[in-house]
């Protein structure tokens, strides 16, 4: 299978390291262009720094090159940056399936437990 995971931080590097091991081609696109290429030409993820990026994960700066031809799309940017993340990567989809995998919250946004 063909994943695309839009955000190379520690949780998105983590889940592609775990899918290449069970003989997935994942792609990554990080947002910062300098830890984007040091992912992909060190091998490495310098927020999981004991853990190695098999062969089969390619990493880039360039949305373009992440998306086109995926199977399923993991969404692991920060909460609030999934609405600018979407809006960019729109053009690209093409029916995939996305899965939603971030975590925390938004700016200004409260817990369900606080409203009560």
């Amino acid at each position: 299978m063909k994943i695309a995971i839009l955000g190379g931080g520690s949780w998105g590097s983590a889940l592609a390291i775990t899918l290449a091991k069970n003989n997935h081609q994942v792609k990554i696109w990080e947002f910062f262009q300098e830890q984007a290429e040091e992912m992909q030409e060190k091998r490495v993820c310098k927020l999981l720094p004991d853990a190695e990026l098999p062969g089969n994960i390619f990493v880039s700066h360039k949305i373009e090159e992440v998306l086109p031809e995926s199977d399923v799309v993991l969404l692991v940017v920060p909460s609030d940056k999934v609405e600018a993340t979407v809006a960019k990567a729109r053009h690209l989809f093409s029916n995939q399936p996305v899965v939603i995998c971030y975590k925390g919250f938004g700016e200004g946004v409260q817990l369900l437990s606080d409203s009560v």
